[in-house]
């Protein structure tokens, strides 16, 4: 039977969630909710290193156990099983009495259990969960739905209700003041339009092409007169370097950048373009409008302001129809500085 949390006061609670970096960003809201509903608990987040890193942008939990990587076939590395042993070690020990799985797979059930908590909830996913783990259950997992809502539904057993709905992170000020630095050194076109350029790292079929980014910028560059402010993390270091190389004057590269350098060069952004949706829903995380090229239902940006190209379409997506889209995005901005 499951259990009933009338008056449920855990003093100890462990969140764990290995998602991907959009997935743990479109779970802020349920994260900064499920803090609002225990203001005294003590809540642990246990994520990837990359997990960890956004939600500390958040008062939502205390403190972290971090992995640097859920692969199988990065564990046998021993730097990389050390952590592992240290995490599972944090995950047992840990004095847990409630449990959260919010990305439930079989595997991070599995973790759930091993912290021997006394409450354990986790969401139900259709094919991947383990619900004889568990004693607390939430409706089963809802595919018509955006990921927020669904990661909402996993806390509908604790009475919590979807009342802010957005994602929203506060950027560091250290981050900050390392990204300043560099724009100060690189811009030379104050009071440009900044517009960000993001490309996904993922695999090939799901992002766009690099011509056609070089193709888009080189447009936006000599018909708009906007600078272009060109960025992503190491793994898109080669990709934007590639662009970059390709590209006329007007444009700033900034790489090899963490997540909250990430997300404060984003706030300086008018518009960021981009095919991934880490990237897109850190930028509306920090009020930054997105262009998404392909970007797939349910993890794409919460807000009216945002424009997807074809959604799951990526490849289909031209640089005319990707032009358009930015110029229109571009110009509502600009019109709308006018009138502020």
């Amino acid at each position: 039977m499951p259990m009933t949390p009338t008056h449920f006061s855990p003093r100890r609670i462990l969140v764990l969630h290995l998602g991907q970096l959009a997935e743990v960003v479109l779970s802020l809201p349920a994260l900064n909710a499920l803090r609002l509903r225990f203001p005294g608990s003590h809540i642990t987040l246990a994520a990837t290193s990359v997990g960890c890193q956004v939600v500390g942008m958040t008062t939502a939990v205390n403190d972290f156990l971090s992995v640097d990587s859920t692969q199988l076939s990065e564990v046998a590395k021993p730097w990389v099983l050390y952590r592992w042993v240290r995490f599972l070690r944090g995950i047992r020990q840990g004095g847990y009495d409630f449990t959260i799985d919010l990305h439930s797979y079989g595997r991070t059930n599995i973790l759930a259990w091993l912290a021997r908590a006394p409450v354990r909830l986790a969401a139900r996913r259709q094919g991947h969960s383990l619900d004889l783990l568990f004693n607390l259950w939430p409706p089963k997992e809802d595919p018509r739905k955006h990921l927020v809502d669904r990661y909402f539904d996993v806390l509908r057993p604790l009475g919590i209700q979807p009342e802010d709905r957005r994602p929203r992170l506060r950027p560091h000020p250290d981050a900050d003041a390392r990204v300043e630095k560099r724009l100060r050194q690189k811009r030379h076109h104050q009071g440009q339009l900044l517009i960000g350029i993001h490309p996904s790292s993922g695999d090939l079929p799901y992002r766009w092409p690099v011509e056609r980014f070089v193709d888009l910028g080189t447009r936006l560059i000599h018909n708009l007169e906007v600078d272009l402010l060109l960025l992503g993390g190491p793994r898109e270091s080669k990709l934007v370097r590639d662009i970059n190389r390709q590209l006329p004057g007007r444009t700033i590269l900034l790489d090899d950048l963490t997540i909250p350098e990430i997300v404060s060069a984003l706030t300086s952004c008018t518009v960021l373009i981009s095919d991934d949706t880490g990237a897109a829903n850190l930028a509306a995380a920090v009020g930054t409008p997105v262009l998404g090229l392909g970007l797939s239902f349910p993890h794409t940006p919460i807000g009216h302001e945002h424009v997807i190209i074809r959604p799951g379409g990526v490849i289909s997506i031209s640089v005319d129809e990707a032009f358009t889209s930015a110029s229109r995005v571009i110009t509502r901005d600009r019109t709308s500085t006018l009138f502020q």
